[in-house]
């Protein structure tokens, strides 16, 4: 007996920025060359180690494990107040006052165009295109990065849909997108969420503390997979905030009895890796 072509098979869950993915070198670069037009006097080994402190004040926890960058990709700070805060750290280190589009510019200069990532879409499109399988975005960004990214996909005929009370990006190409700024959720609420709404899990909670402490009963129709790529991140203080994101994320898929596929990025194009049986691991909590 053939399942109904409209009942879901396969399901793949990314990070949006898997696909669109910055560079987050070529935002440092803007800075520095911004900073050198403010301040002539300044040279590159006078900016360099104080820009990497001005950014790390972005991304520096609090006792509560908040920071201002993770604050503004969950909706918790406006687009205004973090430009503000950026400013200011930058003003502190450095001595230097960035106008507010003038900051914007130096850090869209790391948002890519759409020829870095066309075929990661396309293959992403591709695969959701497809009878019985899904393809759902997730996205741990920012305002600032979806501004650029809207702008991409317009000028290169690619569709979207955008939620008309807001005008955030719901769909691009068929594809659901949930972005944490617009759910107030952090990466890892998120991901349990989209997976529950498919109909994966089944909550009963029996904390209301932490996803460790929330028993899933697996009720999966659906073959569900998240994938998660290998990025090679040379700034230290962006590859901890990485790392951690991750774990979060992998964890709570795993609690969720999903599965994780590990995607190297450098190694084999995301259409190989969709058309293929991939390895799989199974990730418990405890060890990430």
């Amino acid at each position: 007996m053939h399942a109904s072509k409209n009942v879901l098979t396969k399901v793949r869950i990314i990070s949006l920025g898997e696909i669109v993915t910055p560079n987050f070198e070529n935002t440092f670069k803007a800075f520095m060359y911004t900073i050198m037009q403010k301040d002539l006097a300044l040279k590159p080994h006078d900016i360099i180690p104080k820009l990497k402190q001005a950014l790390a004040v972005l991304m520096q926890e609090d006792e509560h494990g908040n920071s201002i960058l993770n604050d503004f990709k969950v909706g918790k700070i406006t687009e205004q107040l973090f430009i503000n805060k950026a400013i200011a750290a930058v003003k502190t280190n450095l001595g230097v006052e960035l106008l507010g589009e003038e900051f914007k510019a130096a850090w869209r200069a790391g948002c890519p165009t759409y020829a870095n990532f066309k075929d990661r879409l396309a293959a992403a499109i591709m695969f959701n295109a497809e009878p019985q399988q899904k393809m759902v975005l997730i996205s741990f960004t920012n305002p600032i990065d979806m501004e650029h990214l809207r702008e991409e996909l317009e000028k290169n005929a690619l569709s979207f849909n955008i939620d008309p009370e807001t005008g955030s990006l719901t769909k691009i190409g068929g594809m659901d997108l949930y972005l944490t700024y617009e759910t107030k959720k952090s990466k890892a609420q998120l991901i349990t969420e989209v997976i529950q709404n498919l109909g994966a899990s089944k909550v009963e909670p029996t904390s209301a503390t932490t996803f460790a402490e929330v028993s899933m009963v697996s009720t999966a129709t659906p073959e569900i997979l998240y994938i998660k790529g290998v990025n090679q991140i040379e700034d230290l203080a962006l590859a901890q905030d990485f790392a951690t994101t991750s774990a979060a994320v992998e964890s709570a898929a795993d609690v969720c009895s999903v599965k994780t596929i590990i995607w190297e990025h450098s190694k084999q194009p995301l259409e190989d890796l969709l058309n293929s049986e991939a390895k799989v691991y199974h990730l418990e909590p405890a060890k990430l």
